[in-house]
This record gives structure tokens, sequence and C-alpha cells, in this order.
């Protein structure tokens, strides 16, 4: 937080000390121990040893000083997001020319009937029996947020785009004159990657790098080349565009696995419908069973086009069940392909499908967001309260991407989960003695630190003894 510059930055905007420190705990404590305030409150109390690390006493830590605080981060967003993306670039010497642009959607535990962006749409956890928010976020080529929104449950992929990234080049160039800043290349999945969209992508001038949704219409015959251990690229100029179709074997196997497994799955419901038809008190009705059918192609829509099923009847009653399966009728081939498209024409082939797997860093923040970050489900109803919550994850992503950073040019590659699973074990002790005089001497040290411990400590440049050993007679 000190290298970020978190409480510089708490100082300018006017936090007072217990402000600040009650920030810093709220961050902190979403980044090692995600929970409701309530959860919080006790961590601080019972648990943490940040309160010796600030030198400060969260003993009178309270719920509502915790909400008033998260109202007060929410209160001052853009400025915080803007002096956080300034100061990682100064860091990192990051540039403006790649953007990454996602959204996510996250449910509530309750109706949150008080909070107008709460609606009911496609969710991406499966809950559509609840009330959802979307959180679109930009990032650069090495994760770090730029800026993040918050849009109603219900809002499309596509409809957010433009409005974002305008937003975020228009913030960037005020941010860095005199330099001209270039308008950036936008990377984004095939989910936003509508025909409006480029279109409109184009018209602004900006450049993007996207999954195409539709193979293109003219295949050239060139031979593919290995540009990667289990990637093979073949690169076509169409109009002002470059295609790249790119085959990975990983993905081939991913997508065979998948459809074998669904394949078996409906086999065994037809085989188990077959089989019922000479057994008492199993579905015999020929309506009944068409209909029966008629579902498992639904549940099974991947494999369904496959599958030839004949049904026998005789006198309403359907006597006989006979099934094929031809993987060539299926509505794609399964076989690791997918489509590269750019209006990029000066890069090769490697930097296209380079700048593309970036995306991947976007699919790892939401993972870390939602999962081990505590951004669902949201507990909260009213407003400030939900937005706040919303806030306070990516404050804490900030820092876990800063930590995993340093530890991957080091070699380091865990998760953050995995980070915090292997520092847990290094604590603060207190030891009490008695003394031969009927007095009690208090000893307060650090835990000796585990080799992957002092591992991960030597990677970020900090001390592996936060806490100097002290000794109190009384």
């Amino acid at each position: 937080m000190k290298a970020l510059g978190f409480f510089d930055l708490f100082r300018q905007l006017g936090f007072t000390d217990d402000e600040s420190s009650c920030a810093t705990l709220q961050i902190v404590g979403r980044l090692v121990h995600p929970g409701s305030e309530r959860e919080l409150r006790r961590y601080a109390k019972e648990q943490s040893g940040l309160d010796e690390l600030l030198g400060c006493d969260f003993s009178h830590v309270g719920h509502n000083m915790l909400y008033r605080t998260s109202d007060l981060l929410f209160r001052h967003k853009e400025t915080i997001e803007r002096f956080l993306r300034i100061r990682s670039r100064e860091i990192f010497s990051l540039g403006e020319t790649i953007i990454l642009y996602d959204l996510t959607n996250t449910y509530f535990s309750g109706s949150a009937a008080g909070y107008k962006k709460a609606k009911r749409g496609r969710s991406k956890q499966k809950r559509s029996d609840r009330p959802l928010v979307t959180l679109g976020i930009v990032l650069d080529e090495q994760g770090f947020i730029k800026c993040s929104r918050i849009f109603d449950g219900n809002v499309g992929e596509p409809a957010t785009l433009l409005d974002m990234i305008s937003d975020i080049h228009a913030q960037v160039s005020r941010e860095t004159p005199p330099l001209l800043v270039a308008k950036p290349t936008i990377v984004m999945d095939a989910g936003i990657a509508s025909e409006d969209n480029l279109g409109m992508v184009k018209e602004n001038g900006f450049s993007y790098i996207v999954v195409s949704r539709k193979r293109p219409a003219h295949m050239e015959d060139d031979a593919f080349e290995e540009i990667k251990e289990g990637i093979r690229v073949k690169e076509m100029h169409i109009g002002d565009e470059t295609y790249l179709h790119c085959i990975s074997d990983g993905k081939m196997k991913k997508e065979q696995a998948i459809v074998m497994k669904a394949q078996d799955a409906m086999e065994q419901e037809i085989k188990y419908l077959s089989e019922g038809l000479t057994i008492k008190r199993r579905l015999k009705s020929y309506p009944k069973v068409l209909e029966r059918i008629g579902r498992l192609r639904q549940r099974y829509s991947r494999v369904s086009k496959g599958f030839s099923i004949d049904v026998k009847e005789h006198d309403g009653k359907a006597v006989a069940i006979t099934w094929r399966f031809d993987p060539s009728q299926l509505g794609k081939p399964y076989d690791g392909s997918y489509y590269i498209r750019t209006n990029r024409m000066d890069l090769s082939k490697d930097e296209i499908w380079s700048l593309y797997i970036m995306l991947t860093s976007v699919e790892d923040t939401f993972r870390c967001l939602k999962g081990e970050l505590g951004l669902r489900p949201i507990h909260h109803s009213k407003p400030d309260r939900i937005e706040g919550h919303l806030f306070i994850s990516i404050l804490a992503y900030h820092l876990a991407n800063y930590i995993q950073y340093h530890l991957r040019k080091a070699g380091i590659n865990h998760r953050w989960g995995t980070v915090c699973s292997i520092l847990q074990t290094h604590i603060a002790i207190s030891t009490h003695l008695p003394t031969a005089d009927g007095d009690m001497v208090h000893l307060r040290y650090c835990s000796i630190p585990t080799p992957k411990q002092v591992e991960i400590y030597s990677a970020l440049g900090i001390t592996a003894v936060p806490l100097k050993r002290t000794k109190i007679e009384i």
C-alpha cells in the first residue's frame, strides 16, 4: 500500500488517521479475509495483526465506522482510480497502447429492492433467480485496472463498450500532456465484438483485436505455421482486416472431452428410455416419449444435431427406440479452431495472437474478484453500501495484482489464494512468563518464516520480520 501511494492519497483526500486506518482495514481485509462487515470487525479485533503494523487500535471499530468509511472511499472513486492508474504507470512504465475490456455480473443474496441497478438478467453464475448488478472493467496489458463502472444487471455487453473506452482514453489523454497518446487497440471477446460495436470502434479511430463471431466466407489454402507448441495459425487478409485462423491442440482436447461427456450422458438417457418400454410403470406413451426426447435434445443441445433417433409406435405406445450418433452432423467441428480478426495491418501473426491471449488476464481478474476477493454474492441492500462493496473489491485487486506482478517476475506463479495459504502460518506471538519475584514478563515477536514465505517476501522486497521483538516487565 505504501508503494502504490495509498497512504499519501488518503492524506491528500483529507482522511483523518482513524479513517485512513479503517480504509486500510477494509481493503486489506477484503484481500486476505473477505467477508461481511461483522466478520471483518471480529477479524480485526481477534485475529489480525494489521493494527500493530499501522500503529493503531482496532478494539473500538464498529459496523457504522466501517460503513461510513466504505461510503467515503466510494465518494472519491474517480480520484482514487485516477491516482492508482497514474501511480501504476509510473512504477511499472506501463503503456497506453493496449486495453482489455470485459464485464461480469454478480447476484444479490436478497431482493435489493431499493437499488435501481439491480435487475434480473442472464447470470454468469447461473443465478437468474436473483437480481444482478454488472461490473465493467478496463485493464492494461499487465492486468492493472484502469477504471471500473457499475451498470444495470440486465445490461447488454455490447451496449457499454464505446462509452467506457472513450471515457478512459479521454482521461488518459488529459493525464499525459504534452505527449500525444495514440488511440489504443482494444482487445475483447466475441460476446462484445458485434458488427455494430466494431463499426463504432473504427468510426472513433480505435483499433481492435477480437475473436470473430463467424467463420470467414473465403478461406485460403495456405499451410498452417506453428507459432508456439500446440498452436498453429494461418493468416488471411480480407478487405481492410487481417484474419488469423488458429488451431489449439489444448482447446481441441477440451472441446472433444466436453462433447464426449455430453454424448455419453445423452446416450445413457436414451438407453434408459428405451429399456423402460418393456418395464412396468415406466414411460411408454408414444407422445410422451417424443416429448422426453425433445427435452433431451434441448438439454444436450451441444450434441443434439449428431443424434438421429427413431421411435416406432404401435397403438399409441412406443415399442422400440433406435439411435445413431454422427459427429459430422454437429453444428461445428470441435477441432480447436477459432478466428481472430483485427484492423491492425502492421502486426505479425505472433503479435496478433499474443495480444489476443492477454484476455486471459481479464478472466483471471474476474475469477480473483469473484472467488478470492469476496465480490459475490452481495448481501447489502442500500445503494451506497452495494457500490462501496464493489469498489473495495476493486481496490483489493489493485494490491493483489501489484503483489502477483512482482511474484511472476521472480518466477512465482501462484494464484492469490495459494499465496494467502502459504503466508497464513506466519504470525505474531505473545508469550507471558512469571518471574521469580512474582512479576510478569510479556514478549511479543514474530514466528520464524518458512523458506517459501521468505521467498515471497524477497520477491516483494520486504522484510520477513515485520514486527520487532518487544519485552515488557510488569
